[in-house]
């Protein structure tokens, strides 16, 4: 079942997400409202307690651990909500390097408050000169490269090998000694693909993910879905996180199908939602008892959730980070 069209206004918005949501709940007859959301929640008050005391002390300025200990029973999340620039040449490539850059900036804050990962929206590469102009997603744009499959042990950073954006993606992460997902269009020979890509804090490409439900059908190839992939990447500090992307967080596959069948508790998720998006992330964590490190590029919806709960403040507008401890 598709969403039914909206174009403006939050009850429109909340009936596209609810009927999405309840339509998968009953299919897979999972009635969480039921048995999850109050044991969620109980868990979720203990858990948020350490996250408060986190953002508190980042707004105080006190200092913060670089990263998360070795044995440590948690790890440090962070969540960015980041507004994309156009740059003043107007090359989508120069475009593309200058919210890079920004976004460097952004995870060397973080891992100097402790992070261990970051999350980056959906569409904050592309300074919004991308999605508004595309008519097919097999056109040729200078705002998609071909970038490599993940878990190859390709490092862009030290190697200098690909496209520019790719390079300096990974030196974003390896520069700030920090796990960082981005959000990149791939350009493939049958297609672009809205494209997660998360890097080690070496700079290696851990994960390239296609996004499987694209919005934007016009810019995106959408992979049929014996195609679907189900991306699971191995952190250093002792998580498994799945990766998906934005719209795939209405659909059995691969998001559920990552904490169902493969018992995944943590998602690394780049969205552009509006107005919902926090509403559809605490949806998904309650329904599945998760973690869900979503970076948003619309102004309030960024933050961590864990079974329900969210976890960090909401982000005010402009260049945020929202960060919390999060109990692997």
């Amino acid at each position: 079942r598709r969403a039914r069209p909206c174009s403006v206004g939050r009850a429109c918005a909340w009936y596209w997400l609810v009927s999405h949501v309840v339509t998968l709940c009953r299919a897979e007859a999972l009635p969480w409202w039921k048995r999850r959301l109050r044991p969620a929640m109980a868990t979720a008050r203990a858990t948020a307690v350490a996250a408060t005391a986190l953002v508190v002390a980042m707004v105080l300025g006190a200092p913060a651990a670089a990263g998360s200990p070795s044995g440590s029973s948690h790890y440090m999340a962070a969540a960015v909500q980041f507004e994309s620039q156009a740059a003043p040449s107007g090359a989508p490539r120069d475009t593309l390097l200058l919210n890079i850059a920004g976004m460097a900036a952004l995870a060397n804050a973080a891992a100097g408050e402790g992070a261990d990962v970051v999350v980056f929206p959906e569409f904050g590469a592309y300074g919004g000169g991308f999605t508004g102009k595309c008519s097919a997603p097999t056109d040729k744009s200078a705002y998609c490269e071909t970038y490599p499959e993940g878990g190859a042990g390709a490092n862009p950073c030290v190697s200098g090998s690909g496209p520019a954006s790719l390079v300096a993606a990974s030196c974003a992460a390896r520069n700030a000694s920090v796990m960082a997902s981005f959000n990149l269009c791939d350009a493939r020979p049958e297609g672009n693909y809205n494209a997660q890509l998360v890097f080690g804090a070496d700079g290696t490409l851990l994960a390239n993910y296609h996004k499987s439900h694209p919005w934007q059908q016009k810019c995106f190839v959408e992979p049929p879905a014996a195609d679907i992939e189900h991306v699971i990447v191995d952190a250093p500090f002792g998580v498994k996180f799945g990766v998906f992307t934005c719209k795939d967080i209405l659909y059995n596959d691969p998001a559920a199908v990552l904490a169902k069948q493969y018992g995944i508790k943590h998602f690394l998720y780049s969205a552009a939602i509006p107005l919902i998006g926090a509403d559809a992330a605490r949806l998904f964590t309650v329904a599945h008892n998760v973690t869900l490190v979503m970076g948003n590029l619309q102004s309030g919806q960024t933050g961590v959730f864990t079974d329900g709960h969210r976890l960090t403040a909401a982000p005010k507008s402009g260049n945020q980070i929202t960060m919390a401890a999060v109990l692997k």
